[in-house]
């Protein structure tokens, strides 16, 4: 989800930083909210779904999952920061 253009941009010069090629790097998508159909419909196009620290993945970690995506996040010490890795796990597809 696009949050604002610094944290958009601040994400693509950290995947150029740790070495994600051109390709892999035009391959990131960030959209304004969409509605729920046709957002579940992209969904089954990506990769990976991105966690974030401010915003936790979670009705939209439950759509991931739903979709087949693997859930990448980093859980921290507050509750709504474990959520999403919870949900991971609970579906299979995460470890701890």
């Amino acid at each position: 989800l696009r949050h604002n253009t610094q944290s958009e941009g601040a994400l693509r010069a950290a995947a150029h930083r740790l070495g994600l090629s051109a390709e892999g790097r035009a391959r990131l998508v960030f959209t304004d909210l969409l509605a729920v159909e046709v957002e579940l419909q992209t969904k089954a196009l990506a990769d990976v779904l991105l966690d974030t620290p401010l915003f936790g993945a979670h009705t939209t970690g439950v759509d991931g999952l739903w979709a087949g995506l693997p859930l990448l996040t980093a859980p921290g010490e507050s509750l709504p920061s474990r959520v999403p890795a919870s949900l991971a796990l609970e579906a299979g597809s995460g470890s701890t």
